[in-house]
């Protein structure tokens, strides 16, 4: 993706956000009106994160967010069965989040890899536990799987 392109993409951002959120009952850090820019599987995106400082200021970053409380199949699994559960969870993760659709992400923290943990929402969906739901992922809260 060209500067330019990331620049567009990060204005285009800025028009929409009004405002931070305050953290939620939960601890969590809400970012509304964020932007998807890739899915990478199905437990990681990309995310255009958008906050307003307190001087005024916004400031918009492209971060890789891990859905939190998730675990799906790996994509490069050498089990063909465990590869082709994994396409199904990142197909189905880009039915919910297609690249440059609204978002709210709640963020949490960081992984060992730098990732934010978060639960992202997409027109009122939360896409973990929907992925729960269908059998696609399984619960996960670090540690070994």
């Amino acid at each position: 993706m060209t500067e330019l392109h990331h620049a567009l993409v990060e204005l285009c951002c800025l028009a929409l956000w009004p405002a931070q959120v305050a953290p939620d009952v939960t601890g969590a850090t809400a970012f509304r009106n964020s932007v998807v820019h890739r899915v990478i599987d199905g437990d990681t995106l990309d995310v255009w994160l958008i906050r307003k400082e307190d001087t005024g200021v916004f400031t918009a970053g492209l971060r890789r967010v891990r859905l939190a409380h998730v675990d799906t199949p790996e994509l490069r699994s050498k089990d063909p069965a465990e590869r082709a559960a994994a396409a199904a969870a990142r197909d189905r993760v880009l039915e919910l989040a297609r690249p440059g659709q609204l978002a709210t992400v709640y963020e949490y923290d960081r992984d060992k890899y730098g990732r934010t943990l978060a639960t992202i929402e997409v027109t009122g969906i939360d896409i973990g536990q929907t992925l729960l739901a269908e059998g696609l992922a399984d619960a996960y809260e670090g540690g070994k799987r």
